[in-house]
């Protein structure tokens, strides 16, 4: 369904005043499914596990991240650039 990027981007944010830096790739669709289509590229993940392989779900905003133990699945979509999904 997607694979991650070769060139990976780094991303700093604070938590409790605490700073903290992440390695993120690029999602990029290699079949059809749903309205996106092959080489169509995405949101930005930590891990490969962020986002699911299966389903319909997908992160449509090229500037949205997803990282720190975060799971989109099902048919989930993710589109807003300025907010980070996390789970703890």
């Amino acid at each position: 369904k997607y694979r991650l990027s070769e060139e990976p981007r780094a991303f700093t944010y604070q938590v409790d005043g605490e700073k903290k830096s992440v390695l993120l790739q690029q999602v990029i669709a290699v079949t059809d499914f749903n309205d996106v289509k092959a080489g169509t590229s995405g949101g930005w993940v930590d891990a490969d596990n962020v986002l699911s392989q299966q389903g319909d779900c997908w992160i449509y905003d090229e500037n949205a991240m997803a990282f720190a133990g975060t799971e989109i699945t099902g048919n989930a979509r993710r589109s807003r650039a300025r907010s980070t999904i996390t789970c703890e």
